[in-house]
């Protein structure tokens, strides 16, 4: 909607077929894409593997960041952090 390209639609750049990579990059260079637009690159994303590598760098991030905590102090600070962690996993948006 915003014209921002996220890991979803590198993924999905580099997967899909080269009309579908021409609407994603037609959609990007217009202005504030009309809902159509939008729905259709949603749809583009959802049927690649996109989201679930997405889903799986998240968790490889997120597994970093836990072992680089694991080096601190227990404390509430530490895991109010963890639980952080857990929360961008789960997350719906």
């Amino acid at each position: 909607v915003e014209g921002k390209t996220t890991l979803p639609l590198i993924y999905a750049l580099q997967t899909v077929s080269t009309a579908d990579r021409q609407f994603i990059v037609t959609a990007l260079q217009a202005p504030n894409g009309d809902p159509a637009t939008i729905m259709q690159l949603m749809n583009i994303i959802q049927n690649s593997d996109a989201l679930d590598r997405t889903r799986e760098r998240a968790r490889q991030e997120a597994d970093h960041a836990l072992t680089c905590l694991q080096s601190f102090t227990d404390s509430d600070y530490k895991v109010a952090l963890q639980q952080l962690v857990q929360l961008a996993l789960t997350r719906q948006h």
